[in-house]
């Protein structure tokens, strides 16, 4: 009897425990009733058997047999159910269903009302045996069949499910596996074979197995959306239990195999639960911890420090990467990152991010998701809420959990806390799934949000501080901007003061000069001076004042150009121009001036040279006629017959030019023009193209340039799409000027 009790309270105690895991659950849908209901009926099974097995009396043994048979068809039937609804729902024909649920019926019917399953029941030296009827053979083979469907749709959605779930399905399925193999053989295959049911009374114990793979899939893996913390009352609810089952046991082998009297066995009972009660309690809580939550004092001392930490950083990057750095090596998870809103756009974008392939993805604009988090500042749990989602029968909040799950893997998360300032929802802390692929366990969200919280405070007086700092860096630019923008108009005002003192000077000079003499010959003609001279000498007057004023002419043309130049406004013109008969006329209307300092003009083109271009005939003209005059200009007359030679050439080369898609072939135009006169200072060189810069030199040979003519050339050459190269030896030997155009 004794013996019969402990076992009746070894297979009670822990499937009450595990009923008290379940019902602890927020979330009670239909796999929750099922297994509640399967654990009840072990229960039941459990107390059949103790009766059959404790009372040689007749009645009371055969009811509890058959109390016994009638629950364990009712453990087939809810196991089957828990299985077929647990995660995605195995779908089952309607009428599938009500058969099965009335064959279950009638079986637990025929079990406990009728003879057709246990006939009677004989008592034997070693106990009861049980009697089986007609339908027995039926019985055992509508249990297995129940039993063997269940375990399947175990395995198929094990083989479907992912990451959590995957851990979940396996350890039920062996949970039950076992239970199954063991409580079959012992209560229905050796009777059935030997006739002896000595061993039905340990069936119930193979539940132990059951309920320590469903109980740690609970605690480890969140089975069923069940978050269990093992706090002080449930350490000492499973010490009591194992403290009262180990006294039990100590009585019975005291009472049976000594002659201690009941007094003292009592005494010694008392004092030895007395002693190892608490031993006991702290080593079920260390077993507890380390089993199922191995690394939690570590995350409860890292995150510890973390808080200490967050609270007196003020940098924002700083901060952040702190928080990051910590939680990816202590928690050991695959990626870490911060969505912070933006003021502006009021989008969520990444801040601080660790382990993600590509950032800009990870992008949240504000709506929904959002909102919802604002709403609901928690945790959220990627897994959890598909197991929501799928339990969830109004449509309505179906969308939403869709939704929300839409956006989780949106970020790639696994896990989502919100960072919330004043019920506003500031930043996300995205946590990706843990390298080893466990779940987040109660503890681990709980300290999670707990530091949540403190990284909000902490982010919103890092952003403070950011902002100020900003605020201060903001104006010191500003400040160093409108510094710079003085200086650049200082430069422009000196550079605009240098023109004018530079124009000034061309005015005073270069225009006074032609200006005076062409006024001085006018005059002579006006007053009759010149009434008495030669023909021949009034001619050499009128081809004086004609020469001046043509001299005055070219200065203003040019001071016309550049201001156009200047101004960006030159009116270029392209079409269609014979540019050979261009330079070949420029070439022939420079002769008579070269052949009055004896130079000669040698001009070369290659026979591939394309005779027309695209180009403003009046401009390019003017490039050949100026490079042209300063070749001729500053050949001084006094150099030897060999150096009097100015070479022309003209020819195309094909060039290489870069866009944005790929590389193009284009043609151009080259046309080179070499003397060897005075050349150029090199000190100099760097100024020639620029406005009223002159070689120091050219100014000794002829006093009248303005310094706009290689400004104007250089702009107007820009202006076709072509270059323009200088290069000199240095003073009195020679100048090269080299112009390129697209063909």
């Amino acid at each position: 009897m004794l013996n019969n009790l402990l076992l009746l309270f070894l297979v009670v105690s822990p499937n009450l425990a595990l009923c008290f895991l379940i019902l602890k659950s927020k979330r009670k849908k239909a796999p929750h009733v099922y297994l509640l209901n399967t654990i009840f009926s072990i229960i039941g099974w459990a107390f059949g058997i103790f009766l059959f097995s404790s009372f040689e009396i007749y009645t009371i043994s055969l009811i509890g047999i058959r109390i016994a048979f009638a629950m364990v068809s009712l453990i087939a039937f809810f196991f089957l159910n828990f299985t077929r609804l647990l995660y995605k729902k195995t779908k089952v024909n309607k009428f599938v269903f009500i058969f099965l649920s009335f064959l279950s019926s009638l079986i637990f019917i025929t079990a406990i009302l009728t003879n057709l399953i246990v006939q009677s029941v004989t008592f034997q030296p070693w106990g009861a045996d049980a009697n089986y009827g007609l339908l027995y053979p039926f019985f055992f083979f509508y249990f297995l069949a129940y039993i063997i469907a269940g375990l399947i749709i175990l395995i198929i959605k094990y083989k479907k499910a992912q990451k959590i779930k995957k851990q979940q399905l396996k350890y039920v399925f062996l949970g039950f596996l076992v239970a199954a193999i063991f409580g079959s053989s012992t209560n229905l295959i050796i009777p059935a074979l030997t006739g002896m049911s000595v061993l039905s009374k340990f069936g119930p114990l193979s539940t132990i197995f059951l309920v320590g793979f469903t109980t740690y899939a609970i605690l480890k893996y969140r089975l069923l959306d069940i978050r269990v913390f093992i706090k002080q009352g449930t350490i000492y609810f499973f010490s009591f239990i194992i403290t009262i089952s180990a006294g039990t046991i100590l009585a019975i082998t005291l009472h049976k195999y000594s002659s201690i009297n009941p007094t003292t066995v009592g005494i010694t009972i008392i004092i030895f639960v007395l002693l190892i009660f608490n031993p006991l309690k702290n080593i079920i809580r260390k077993i507890a911890n380390r089993i199922m939550f191995r690394a939690v004092y570590t995350y409860q001392e890292a995150l510890k420090e973390l808080s200490n930490k967050v609270t007196i950083v003020i940098d924002l990057k700083e901060l952040l990467k702190t928080v990051a750095d910590v939680l990816f090596k202590v928690m050991q998870i695959e990626r870490v990152g911060f969505l912070l809103k933006q003021i502006k756009d009021e989008k969520y974008l990444p801040t601080e991010m660790q382990g993600f392939e590509n950032m800009k993805e990870i992008t949240l604009n504000q709506g929904f998701f959002s909102n919802y988090l604002a709403q609901n500042p928690e945790a959220l749990v990627t897994e959890e809420l598909e197991l929501m989602e799928q339990d969830e029968n109004s449509s309505k909040k179906k969308k939403k959990f869709l939704r929300l799950i839409k956006n989780m893997k949106k970020i790639k998360a696994a896990l989502v806390l919100p960072l919330a300032s004043h019920k506003e929802l500031i930043g996300l802390i995205i946590l990706g799934p843990k390298e080893d692929q466990r779940p987040y366990s109660k503890e681990d969200i709980d300290l999670l949000e707990n530091l949540s919280r403190q990284t909000s405070l902490a982010v919103e007086n890092a952003t403070l501080y950011n902002n100020m700092s900003e605020m201060v860096n903001q104006k010191t630019q500003q400040v160093k901007e409108k510094v710079e923008e003085v200086r650049r108009t200082n430069l422009k005002l000196k550079k605009a003061n240098q023109i004018r003192e530079e124009f000034l000077s061309i005015a005073s000079h270069q225009l006074r000069t032609p200006l005076s003499a062409a006024w001085s010959v006018m005059s002579s003609f006006a007053d009759g001076t010149l009434e008495n001279e030669t023909p021949a000498e009034r001619q050499r007057f009128y081809k004086m004042a004609f020469d001046s004023l043509e001299r005055l002419n070219n200065i203003v043309n040019d001071l016309l150009d550049g201001a156009e130049v200047e101004r960006k406004k030159l009116n270029i013109q392209k079409k269609e121009i014979n540019v050979i008969y261009i330079i070949k006329d420029s070439v022939n209307k420079g002769k008579e001036e070269a052949e009055k300092k004896g130079i000669s003009l040698v001009l070369k083109i290659d026979d591939n040279t394309p005779k027309t271009i695209f180009a403003d005939e009046k401009y390019l003209r003017m490039v050949f006629v100026n490079l042209l005059d300063n070749a001729i200009k500053y050949t001084p007359e006094d150099l030897s017959a060999e150096r009097k030679k100015i070479l022309i050439k003209v020819f195309s080369k094909t060039k290489s030019i870069e866009t944005e898609k790929d590389k193009k072939k284009k043609r151009f135009l080259v046309f080179i023009i070499q003397d060897q006169g005075i050349g150029v200072p090199k000190a100099e060189q760097n100024n020639l193209f620029k406005q009223f810069k002159r070689a120091s030199n050219a100014r000794k040979v002829d006093i009248s340039g303005t310094g706009l003519g290689l400004y104007i050339v250089k702009k107007v050459i820009q202006q076709h799409n072509g270059t323009i190269e200088m290069q000199s030896k240095g003073e009195d030997k020679g100048t090269k000027f080299r112009v390129e155009v697209p063909a």
